[in-house]
């Protein structure tokens, strides 16, 4: 009798009358859907299962995608992707969404929007579906009311409760973020590296280091006239930034 796993579970037992019975010609058919499901998954080919890992367990940070990325001073892309969520205990449940989703402070755990506050971006899988949703914390290690989640990112809501700063957690960040434009003359925190971008006259500068304020100047253009020129200056993740520059933009990674 052909397998049928993985696209339907096998029955082993028949309910003859009301009574579950097994039945003879089901007996060796467990033979065909455990070779079934070794082709599925692939035999690791490495002798006996205490030296291998588990494929779940493999899979325990699993994240492909699902950045997060800066759309306005008051909502936030969270792009689709797949990634493995976790409780408490260690159960999990994979999740996948095909379409970003766009955050915003509908999607906060607990209260209302702060200013000067770190907010912290988990995917959460507690609904009943295939999909993952997404919640924004204060919490840095757990989301309130939420069980299955994960930190994927954080993000700076500034003085004026504009969303700044938005980094990734948990996966190599590469591909460049949004352009956001930038107060000048006060320091600003990089989360990833990139790239300070600004437009000016008269003794135009940029400042980065890791002190808060920057103290160290990496571009400098003293000009004579009120011909007005661009500066660019590369900045370190982690370091702080400053410039004189007006206007100002930052692009950093996701």
């Amino acid at each position: 009798m052909a397998a049928t796993f993985p696209n339907a579970k096998k029955t082993f037992s028949a309910i003859i009358n009301g009574v579950t019975k097994l039945v003879a010609a089901l007996f060796n058919t467990p033979d065909d859907e455990i070779e079934a499901i070794e082709s599925f998954v692939g035999a690791t080919g490495g002798g006996a299962l205490a030296y291998t890992e588990s494929m779940t367990n493999m899979l325990f940070n699993y994240r492909q995608n699902c950045r997060i990325q800066y759309k306005s001073d008051s909502d936030l892309y969270v792009r689709a992707g797949e990634i493995m969520l976790t409780d408490s205990s260690g159960n999990r449940r994979l999740r996948r969404n095909t379409s970003d989703l766009t955050v915003n402070w509908a999607n906060i755990d607990t209260g209302s929007e702060a200013a000067n506050t770190y907010y912290y971006v988990y995917a959460v899988a507690d609904a009943s579906t295939t999909t993952f949703t997404v919640k924004i914390s204060t919490n840095a290690a757990t989301p309130s009311g939420c069980t299955f989640y994960k930190l994927i990112g954080i993000f700076y809501n500034d003085s004026s409760s504009n969303i700044q700063e938005v980094g990734n957690l948990n996966r190599n960040a590469g591909e460049l973020d949004n352009w956001v434009s930038k107060s000048p003359g006060v320091a600003h925190y990089a989360m990833t590296d990139g790239v300070v971008v600004g437009y000016g006259g008269y003794n135009i500068y940029i400042t980065t280091n890791g002190a808060n304020p920057p103290t160290i100047t990496r571009q400098y253009n003293e000009v004579d006239s009120p011909q007005k020129t661009t500066m660019t200056c590369p900045v370190r993740k982690g370091d702080y930034w400053s410039t004189n520059c007006n206007p100002v933009w930052w692009i950093g990674k996701s």
